[in-house]
């Protein structure tokens, strides 16, 4: 069964709270989390346009800038 319909504000509060260097943990739960965590707002994005969007926008807000050697991308705003 999949998941039940997350609003864009409640996805949004997802992306914003979501651990993106995860990967980087020498922790395995926190990497083990961080993978299931990914996975299941990778499936939320599924839900719209709107959705993806968000989600492309949050990844590219938080691999961007000075560490990246790039441009800093602006974080998406908050739906309405």
């Amino acid at each position: 069964m999949g998941e039940a319909p997350v609003s864009l504000q409640d996805y949004y509060n997802l992306l914003l709270w979501h651990d993106w260097f995860y990967v980087y943990s020498d922790d395995g739960r926190v990497y083990r989390e961080g993978e299931a965590e990914k996975a299941r707002i990778e499936a939320l994005a599924k839900q719209s346009p709107e959705h993806k969007a968000l989600f492309d926008g949050f990844h590219k807000y938080h691999f961007s800038g000075k560490p990246w050697n790039t441009e800093q991308s602006p974080k998406p705003e908050r739906p309405q």
